[in-house]
């Protein structure tokens, strides 16, 4: 009964080793250290012909074959909006809830968008006026003119950032609806070229020209741009080509980048602005 006590808790080897015990062979079992990780529960022994077999302890089982890991349960990471779930019968799935997608293999996350090609940014900074219809003859053949369904300046460059254009040469030109005039759009690192392909100063900086204007309005539309932008003395500066010969001249000097001029044989007020304030310019005055 004692020998029975003491074989209970001795793992048990494989049937053919236990068959050599119940001849009296051998009895005793002994515990080696493993030579890799084995699963939870089994450990490594040898029996009295030395050799190594595995047995589990806890639900009896024994083998000369080192027992194989149960696959691993842990849910793969997913992509954003992904969770795993399991059927009724055990069995792995993946569903989207935003989308009403599902699926048996595990969803893979979308690779990451391309760099813009040449490393450049698209801005409306990067915007110049060239001047309104008839003036085709200036840049046609010269630089790729984009289809009239691209009419404004701001959805143009966010349709260039977004690859939905394409635009190799990295520059090109526009025509505003809005504003009735074509600008001329360049990638930040193409800003020299896109001067030089239209014989434009390489770097326009902080020049003024006649063909950076909006119209304001006729008198009587002063609530336009009073205490917005400064209104250049009409004694002085009665016309758009004298004030912009000022202001390029450094005969006067607008810190803030634009101001308003009465033109008197228009009888209407424009805002002039530096080539460097299109953008700011568009914010505070439409056009």
């Amino acid at each position: 009964q004692a020998r029975a006590r003491l074989l209970q808790f001795i793992p048990r080897a494989p049937a053919c080793l236990c068959a050599c015990v119940a001849l009296g062979r051998s009895s005793a079992a002994t515990k080696m250290s493993a030579g890799g990780e084995l699963p939870a529960g089994w450990g490594a022994y040898q029996d009295a012909e030395g050799r190594t077999y595995y047995a589990n302890t806890t639900t009896g089982e024994s083998s000369y074959d080192p027992p194989v890991p149960p696959p691993s349960t842990e849910a793969p990471a997913l992509p954003d909006g992904w969770t795993a779930h399991q059927t009724e019968d055990g069995k792995m799935y993946y569903a989207n809830v935003a989308t009403g997608e599902t699926a048996w293999e595990p969803p893979v996350a979308a690779p990451p968008a391309p760099a813009p090609v040449g490393g450049g940014q698209w801005s409306v900074e990067f915007a110049y006026e060239l001047g309104g219809e008839g003036i085709e003859a200036t840049f046609q053949g010269r630089v790729l003119v984009l289809d009239r369904e691209h009419r404004s300046v701001a959805t143009t460059v966010d349709a260039l950032s977004a690859g939905t254009i394409t635009m190799d040469a990295g520059f090109c030109v526009v025509f505003s609806g809005s504003r009735q005039a074509y600008y001329l759009l360049w990638r930040s690192d193409k800003e020299a070229e896109a001067f030089a392909s239209l014989g434009l100063p390489g770097q326009l900086g902080e020049t003024w020209a006649t063909t950076q204007v909006i119209g304001l309005g006729p008198i009587g539309s002063e609530s336009t741009f009073d205490g917005r932008a400064a209104l250049l003395d009409k004694g002085l500066y009665g016309s758009v080509s004298v004030a912009v010969d000022a202001l390029q001249g450094g005969t006067i000097q607008v810190d803030m980048g634009y101001c308003v001029v009465f033109s008197e044989s228009q009888q209407y007020y424009f805002l002039l602005f530096r080539a460097d304030k299109v953008s700011e310019a568009a914010q505070l005055f439409g056009g």
